[in-house]
């Protein structure tokens, strides 16, 4: 992506300071929540009704547990949690211990990573896969910081938008492996060729529709028939090691059915129309006199700045057509997988920020590459979701 204007170079440093700034946002979190008992698990979000069916060894270490009645069913970071404790899916109980075995089974790559990093102690490797996502953003930030580096202001800006996006703040909140999975695809795609899809290959190990990145590597040049060999070797790289562990995963459960989306896709914009019909209603309880604070804390305010935002974002994609970019490419396909999430995802629109980190990367960075006229008002639009974000990441690490 080629910058289409000038608005002046911005110190190496300035960068160095909103990313050290932004980390040490994230560190305090973990140094909040952390305790000699439970260490850092509090970001597990592990619930009682699945600890109490859980494995004997993850019953057994010590691990927070949310208190709340509405919390006692947990979320998605504590069955990858538990995976890591038996990362080849060994125990029968399995079966049981998660809502959907075969689902959560096939994205084991952090599971082992959190084993291999805690050396196989249950209360290790439960405390080091809390931590994979800070892990997987420093590198993040430093990956970002040489493709918005080049892009003076306008890229300071859209990097400091980038690393606390709404997204990022849900998937380390909640321990989840769609930030760790989205790092590995932009690798994928700046790396490009075989190294890219190695990589990808990774990343679809821990969320399978990161396979979807190949939209990313595949050569759109003549000759058309070394292009298609060439686009088939990528594609035998990315998807034979998915292909190999969803069979062993299949094995392990019986060649029990796969569901590969999930549950989560519907065809295309119904899921934003029934949420946005849902708003009409619920963003009555907004105090509109007192809207730029409400921006900092109404859930409700804060789902329609959502739509504003990423729909914003693929407008902006959309009319700045890239096809020879592989970033732009990897956005649009992001952006085609993010306007068909279903309206059951969609009713916890904060769960939804993190399916849009593709589009919310691209589109600042492709919009720091013009800063022109309209610059600040794309910006505002595309990012008026953050600030909730940021808010809500302070009050439940605390």
């Amino acid at each position: 992506m080629k910058a289409a204007g000038s608005n002046g170079p911005a110190p190496s440093w300035s960068f160095l300071l909103v990313g050290l700034a932004a980390f040490a946002f994230l560190l305090s979190g973990y140094i909040r929540v952390w305790t000699p008992q439970y260490g850092i698990t509090k970001f597990l979000l592990a619930g009682r009704e699945f600890d109490a069916r859980g494995l004997a060894v993850y019953r057994a270490t010590p691990k927070y547990l949310d208190p709340r009645p509405e919390g006692r069913w947990g979320f998605d970071g504590q069955f990858y949690a538990e995976l890591a404790l038996d990362p080849l899916l060994r125990d029968p109980q399995l079966s049981l211990a998660m809502d959907g075995p075969v689902y959560r089974s096939r994205r084991i790559l952090l599971s082992w990573l959190a084993w291999c990093g805690g050396l196989g102690r249950p209360f290790w490797v439960l405390n080091v896969y809390a931590a994979l996502n800070l892990v997987f953003w420093v590198g993040y930030a430093w990956l970002a910081a040489r493709l918005f580096r080049p892009h003076g202001w306008a890229g300071l800006a859209g990097y400091a938008a980038v690393l606390l996006t709404c997204g990022i703040i849900e998937c380390v909140h909640a321990s989840l492996a769609d930030f760790p999975s989205f790092v590995l695809m932009l690798a994928a795609a700046v790396l490009g060729g075989t190294g890219g899809a190695s990589v990808l290959a990774l990343a679809t190990l821990a969320r399978e529709t990161s396979v979807l990145g190949l939209a990313a590597l595949v050569e759109l040049a003549r000759p058309w028939r070394e292009a298609l060999g060439r686009n088939l070797r990528l594609g035998v790289i990315v998807v034979v090691p998915l292909a190999l562990w969803m069979g062993y995963v299949l094995w392990r459960f019986h060649f029990k059915q796969i569901d590969f989306a999930g549950g989560n896709l519907e065809p295309p914009l119904r899921g934003i129309v029934q949420a946005l019909g849902e708003l009409t209603v619920t963003l009555g309880r907004v105090r509109w006199s007192r809207w730029w604070f409400e921006i900092y804390k109404s859930y409700e305010l804060h789902g329609l700045l959502t739509v504003v935002s990423v729909v914003t974002q693929c407008a902006y994609l959309a009319l700045h057509r890239e096809w020879g970019s592989r970033l732009w490419r990897l956005a649009a396909i992001g952006a085609l997988y993010f306007l068909c999430i279903g309206y059951t995802t969609w009713k916890t629109h904060f769960t939804v920020t993190r399916h849009a980190l593709p589009v919310t990367f691209v589109f600042n960075l492709l919009l720091a590459t013009r800063p022109g006229r309209g610059w600040a008002a794309w910006f505002v639009l595309g990012n008026c979701f953050v600030p909730y974000g940021l808010r809500f990441f302070l009050l439940t690490s605390g």
